[in-house]
């Protein structure tokens, strides 16, 4: 715990390496938090595709070309 409150009062060794370690955990908390998302458990690639194919359809329609 002491660790955890000098390094937020930007104490821990000095300034730069207490703002550079705050930066460090706060970024991989950001990407742990995304990375547990509901919304990813969804396959995005199977997605992506879908709606590219789509598109290309809607494409290729609009110039007359074969499906």
């Amino acid at each position: 715990m002491q660790y955890l409150v000098q390094m937020e009062q930007d104490e821990l060794v000095d300034e730069w390496s207490s703002r550079a370690l705050k930066r460090l955990l706060y970024m991989t908390e950001r990407r742990i938090r995304y990375a547990s998302s509901p919304v990813l458990r969804e396959n995005s690639a199977v997605a992506h595709q879908t709606l590219g194919t789509r598109i290309h359809q809607l494409i290729r329609r609009r110039h007359g070309l074969a499906p």
